[in-house]
C-alpha cells in the first residue's frame, strides 16, 4: 500500500513539536513538493499547511444543504475549524452526515418567516452543530467560542399542494406542494463557500442565473432595507431611491431576465386576493384564485402585489420615432414620442438632475392589475422619477462561491 503523512502518523503518533519521520524517500511531502523531503516539517508546520488548503478545491460545494423539510446535511468531505482558547479544533466529514433542526436548535421550536443560524460549537474535546435565531452566538455560547458556518430561512406560510407550473411548454408540479410553515426553504440554505455578497438573510439562491433574490418585497430604506416577513413594504418612491437603498445593502435591482427566472412558479394572470394593498405586510399570501403567490425558489408576492422597478432602463433621448406596438390585438406601426421642453428635471435626493426622456422597466403588477399580473408583465410606460403607491422593490446578490479557508 502507498505510504503517506496520515498513515505514518497513525503508527507512530507525533507531538506538535516533533518532526515528520526521516528517510521515507516514497512519502510525498506536500509542503516542499517532494518524495522524502520530511526532515524539517514539524505537525504543526503541516496542520497549519492544511488549513490554508481547505478550500473550495477540497471542499463540496456547497457543503451544506436541505435533504427534506426538517434536515440539513453536511456533505462527505466537508472540512471546518474552529479556534477555542487558542487551540484549533477541525471537524471532518467522512461521509454524509444528516443534521435533524428540532435535535440541535438551541431553544423553542423553529419559527414560520424567521432567519436561522447554524454554528460549529466546543463539546468538551470535540465539536458539534447548533442551530439559534442569534446570529451572534447560541444560547449557552458567546460569540469567541463558536464558528457561524451556515443558515436558512423558514417558509413563512403553508403553501399547500396542487400546484404547477409551466417551464419552456412543459407542466411542472411545484416543488414546494406539501411545505409547511416553519420548514426549510431549500433554496435559503446557504454556507461559507456558497451564500450571497451580501448578507443573507431573508433570500433564496436562484440557481438557473447564479444569484440571491429577495424573497419578500423590500422593506425600510437605506442601511435598514430588509427582506423581512410581515414588514411594511417601501413604495411611493423614485427608481433612484430603490437603487441606493440597494447598494447600501450590498444589492441591486433585479433586471428584466432575473425577475422572469425568480419569479417562475409563481401565481399567473392574478393578484393579491382582496385586490387591495394588505395591511398585515410581506409574505405568505394567497391570490384572488386562493392560490399561495410564491416561486418555485420560495420568493413571495412577485406578481400582483406591488409593480418592482426593475433596473433594466431604456434612454429614449428628448424626441424621435420608433417602431412598436400600438393596439392590444397586435397591431404595428410608429409611435411618436414629443418633448417640447427636456428639462431638467428635478430627482430626489438632491444628487442632480436628469434631462430627455427615459422609461425604468417595472415588473409583476399591483394588486388591481388582476389578469394583466404575472412573471413576464412589464411596465414601459412611466418615468424612473414617477414615485407612485404602486411601486417598489426587491433586491439581488451576486453569488460568492468562496476559495479560502473556512
Amino acid at each position: 500500500m502507498e505510504k503517506t503523512i496520515s498513515s505514518l502518523l497513525d503508527a507512530v503518533p507525533l507531538s506538535d513539536g516533533d518532526f515528520l519521520p526521516v528517510n521515507q524517500p516514497d512519502v510525498f511531502n506536500p509542503i516542499t513538493q517532494q518524495n522524502g523531503d520530511t526532515r524539517r516539517v514539524t505537525i504543526k508546520q503541516l496542520a497549519d499547511y492544511a488549513a490554508t488548503r481547505i478550500n473550495t478545491e477540497l471542499m463540496p460545494l456547497p457543503y451544506l444543504v436541505a435533504i427534506n423539510r426538517q434536515q440539513l446535511q453536511i456533505k462527505n468531505g466537508t472540512i471546518l475549524k474552529i479556534t477555542v482558547n487558542g487551540t484549533d479544533r477541525f471537524f471532518e466529514a467522512d461521509e454524509d452526515i444528516t443534521l435533524n433542526i428540532s435535535n440541535i436548535l438551541d431553544i423553542g421550536a423553529i419559527a414560520p418567516g424567521k432567519d436561522y443560524y447554524l454554528f460549529l460549537a466546543p463539546n468538551n474535546d470535540t465539536v458539534k452543530f447548533v442551530i439559534s435565531l442569534n446570529k451572534i452566538a447560541p444560547d449557552g455560547f458567546t460569540a469567541g467560542v463558536v464558528k457561524l458556518i451556515g443558515g436558512f430561512h423558514s417558509l413563512c406560510a403553508s403553501v399547500g399542494n396542487g400546484l404547477t407550473y409551466e417551464e419552456g411548454g412543459v407542466s411542472k408540479s411545484h416543488p414546494l406542494n406539501g411545505f409547511l410553515a416553519g420548514d426549510i426553504l431549500p433554496a435559503s440554505v446557504w454556507c461559507l463557500n456558497h451564500r450571497p455578497h451580501s448578507e443573507p438573510e431573508g433570500m433564496v439562491y436562484i440557481s438557473s442565473l447564479d444569484f440571491w433574490c429577495d424573497i419578500y418585497l423590500q422593506s425600510g430604506s437605506g442601511a435598514n432595507t430588509k427582506s423581512a416577513y410581515q414588514a411594511t413594504p417601501t413604495r411611493t418612491r423614485q427608481y433612484v431611491n430603490h437603487v441606493e437603498d440597494m447598494f447600501c445593502v450590498k444589492k441591486e435591482l433585479l433586471d428584466d431576465a432575473e425577475f422572469a427566472a425568480a419569479m417562475l412558479g409563481s401565481n399567473e394572470q392574478t393578484s393579491i386576493a382582496g385586490s387591495a394593498f394588505p395591511s398585515n405586510g410581506a409574505g405568505g399570501h394567497n391570490d384572488t384564485a386562493g392560490r399561495r403567490m410564491i416561486s418555485i425558489y420560495g420568493v413571495e408576492e412577485g406578481c400582483g402585489f406591488l409593480w418592482q422597478w426593475l433596473r433594466t432602463t431604456s434612454a429614449a433621448g428628448v424626441e424621435g420615432t420608433f417602431y412598436g406596438q400600438t393596439a392590444t390585438t397586435p397591431s404595428y406601426g410608429a409611435i411618436t414620442i414629443t418633448q417640447s421642453s427636456y428639462g431638467p428635471y428635478g430627482q430626489a435626493g438632491a444628487k442632480g438632475s436628469f434631462w430627455g426622456l427615459v422609461g425604468a422597466l417595472l415588473a409583476g403588477g399591483d394588486w388591481s392589475d388582476g389578469s394583466h399580473c404575472g412573471s413576464r408583465s412589464r411596465d414601459a410606460y412611466g418615468a424612473r422619477s414617477y414615485a407612485y403607491s404602486k411601486r417598489g422593490g426587491r433586491g439581488r446578490s451576486r453569488c460568492i462561491n468562496a476559495a479560502k479557508t473556512i
